[in-house]
């Protein structure tokens, strides 16, 4: 990996690319990055300015429209006040009103008890026989000499209507006022029309009481009707001041995603809300324009430069490149190779000091390989592999026995070692060379596998050790022994202590098959029995039918649990290490012990660490070193006896302690406890192999397992077993 990168990046031709591309292409980008904030913050200005004026001149009409109207029912008032018209007369003089004022629909004429005595409407004459009362809140405003503007109504044809008034004051005080409705819904249609067309943006007219005038709205909505192009103004029109001198802005998104600018003023009159609301990329559309041509501009001057610098580059690298090739071979082990020199510069200077390093390295490697043979004859008969390895991990030496076991010693040398006698194996992750974790007393046996020609499994160990520790840089040595035989044996000695558990928990499990069994027996009897009594479709009906029936289901996946797992504890364990959960696997074993656990009724005590702690060893070694443990402490304990099981993680291991109050082991006898065949049970209740078993297995998982017991007090078995390293993804 070092090496690719070296070959690209540092690449001189590579450098030169780079830089004609940064010193050609960043100016650019700065003056246009530059240039693209300084004219966003001027079109924001112009666009907030607009909207603004916009806003605050719609609330002005809104404001024109009410102060001409109370101007001119003020007109009213004055008329009635100085002059006795006739009915005709009075006619003709609120006609001229409603001729003259294109929103006013209707003028009443209200007497002293806000009742109305005339009505005039544009489209029709309305001279009530008898007096209406009008609105008690404008009636009430009237009366104590108040002006009033009432909410939004919509009219007979649909229009959106609003009532005003304002009283009639004499000399004897209030005698009455003046009533106009006014179309308003015809104003605001025009504002939202000519902000639609000038601006793409939406209009929002809204009374005091929140209802809509018009806009983008049905009429006569509430203001909890803007939906979800401006659920972003709710908040804004929530929190609008009473009093608002200049419009107030607020950006926001809408749910479907569109960034959008909203203005909000209440009209000074009528205290009315005008409301517009424009999306970001309508009111931005020349500044997104600009974007675009910048981003064009910038890749075709990308595109000119790099085609520029590509080309200086290769004019100016190919000489570098040759020397480059030539140095890759040597490291390669091509000692052979040699660059011509056609300079006298300092690229050919560097040539020929390439060439005499490569005759040198030649020179000296062909005496290494001589002091190699002699000392592969020295070391021939100890019947173990040897192999020197180099710094880059290559093979330098190999015995003979290695050249029987992998192939001929001499086609080694060289080669990378994974692929010489790894083969690609599992062990080259976690090299010791590599990681230059080398022999230690507690090191993981690092243990490799090969299937020979007869088709038979050979598993080999590897040991490696510094020819030089005192040295950071130096060879190693490995080491590889046989273990084929020794690996066999051990698993038939561990096959055979699996079945020595299962002849010993045989009855215990048959009993936790025949409970169910039993259960399944009772229930399929009464079955039968209330069918022949009963009919089947009154038991489905009633539900008993399906009761018996999952209560049958749950015995036999009980039969099927215990029965699967004892399967998988009893078949032989595979030799290649899996992540396996340490607290499943106790459950595993607790469950093929239930029964025994049940009958000396002994409790069982669990604190377990948080998590589900993940160890790299085969499943069936792992059950097999707690099953041992704990048959062992189920032995020791008397009836109503106490087994404690805990696990706690401590750096990158995890602990898993199981003890007892049973009555522990005697003091001469403590030291022996690993010893293979040492056993205190009596004949046919031990081999003497578990605990034996249980050492082996836990060293070579790179672990360890301690015992301490005192007479009378009880046993405490503690094995340690380092985590599962976290897995690695490979993109």
């Amino acid at each position: 990996m070092k090496r690719d990168h070296a070959f690209g990046l540092n690449k001189i031709k590579t450098k030169m690319l780079l830089f004609g591309l940064v010193m050609s292409i960043l100016p650019f980008l700065l003056v246009g990055f530059l240039n693209n904030l300084i004219s966003k913050g001027k079109l924001w200005e112009e666009v907030d300015a607009a909207n603004r004026d916009f806003v605050e001149s719609a609330a002005d009409e809104l404001d024109l429209l009410f102060s001409h109207t109370f101007k001119t029912m003020d007109m009213i008032n004055d008329s009635l006040l100085s002059t006795d018209l006739s009915e005709e007369d009075l006619y003709f003089f609120l006609h001229s009103f409603l001729k003259n004022s294109p929103y006013l629909e209707e003028i009443s004429l209200i007497d002293a008890n806000g009742d109305e005595w005339y009505q005039l409407n544009r489209w029709r004459l309305l001279v009530p026989q008898t007096q209406t009362t009008i609105d008690r809140q404008m009636a009430e405003a009237v009366r104590y000499g108040r002006s009033y503007i009432g909410s939004v109504v919509a009219g007979e044809n649909g229009q959106m209507m609003v009532d005003a008034a304002v009283p009639r004051l004499g000399l004897q005080g209030v005698s009455g006022g003046v009533r106009v409705r006014l179309n308003v819904g015809e104003l605001v249609q025009q504002l939202a029309l000519k902000a639609s067309l000038e601006k793409t943006a939406r209009l929002y007219v809204f009374d005091k009481s929140l209802h809509a005038v018009a806009g983008t709205l049905a009429p006569g909505s509430s203001a909890g009707s803007l939906g979800e192009q401006t659920v972003g103004n709710r908040l804004l029109l929530s929190s609008l001041p009473a009093h608002t001198a200049k419009p107030v802005s607020h950006m926001f998104r809408s749910p479907a995603e569109e960034t959008m600018i909203g203005y909000a003023m209440r009209s000074r009159t009528a205290g009315w809300i005008v409301m517009l609301e424009q999306p970001a990329d309508k009111a931005f559309a020349t500044f997104a324009r600009l974007q675009e041509n910048l981003l064009l501009s910038t890749l075709l001057i990308g595109l000119i430069v790099s085609a520029i610098s590509i080309a200086a580059a290769v004019f100016f690298g190919k000489k570098m490149e040759r020397i480059e090739m030539a140095v890759r071979r040597v490291a390669d082990g091509d000692f052979s190779v040699r660059i011509p020199v056609s300079s006298s510069d300092e690229l050919g200077r560097l040539a020929s000091s390439c060439n005499d390093m490569a005759h040198s390295l030649q020179v000296k490697t062909n005496q290494i390989l001589e002091e190699k043979q002699r000392l592969d004859m020295v070391v021939s008969g100890l019947g173990m592999g040897l192999i020197l390895i180099d710094e880059s991990f290559r093979v330098r030496w190999a015995n003979r026995t290695i050249g029987m076991w992998f192939g001929g010693s001499g086609d080694l040398l060289g080669q990378a070692c994974d692929q010489a006698i790894g083969e690609n194996c599992s062990l080259c992750r976690d090299c010791p060379m590599k990681t230059r974790k080398m022999v230690s007393e507690n090191q993981k046996e690092l243990v490799s596998t090969r299937v020979d020609e007869y088709g038979r499994t050979r598993y080999f160990r590897h040991q490696v050790f510094p020819l030089n520790p005192a040295k950071e840089k130096s060879a190693f040595l490995e080491v590889i022994e046989d273990i084929t035989e020794k690996r066999e044996m051990e698993a038939v000695v561990v096959q055979a202590d699996k079945l020595s558990a299962i002849g010993l928990m045989a009855s215990g499990i048959a009993h936790e098959i025949n409970n169910p069994l039993g259960i399944l027996s009772v229930y399929g009897q009464d079955l039968r029995d209330r069918m022949a009594e009963e009919d089947i479709a009154t038991l489905a009906e009633t539900g008993e039918l399906q009761r018996y029936l999952e209560t049958m289901d749950k015995q036999i996946a009980r039969c099927k649990d215990i029965t699967t797992r004892l399967l998988h504890f009893s078949r032989k364990s595979p030799t290649a290490p899996e992540r396996v959960d340490v607290h499943q696997a106790l459950d595993d074993v607790i469950l093929l012990l239930s029964h025994k656990v049940r009958e000396k009724q002994v409790e069982v005590v669990r604190e377990l660490a948080p998590g589900q702690p993940v160890v790299e060893a085969p499943a069936g070694e792992l059950q097999q070193i707690l099953l041992n443990l704990l048959t062992n402490a189920l032995y020791a304990v008397d009836h109503s006896g106490v087994i404690h099981i805990r696990t706690w993680a401590k750096a990158d291991e995890i602990l898993i302690e199981i003890g007892d109050n049973g009555e522990g082991i005697a003091v001469e006898h403590l030291p022996h406890v690993f010893d293979p065949f040492y056993t205190t049970k009596p004949i046919g209740q031990g081999t003497g192999l578990g605990l034996s078993i249980c050492y082996g297995i836990v060293k070579r998982l790179g672990g360890d397992i301690k015992m301490r017991s005192q007479p009378e007090e009880g046993t405490h078995a503690t094995v340690v077993l380092p985590l599962a390293k976290e897995k690695e993804h490979v993109s």
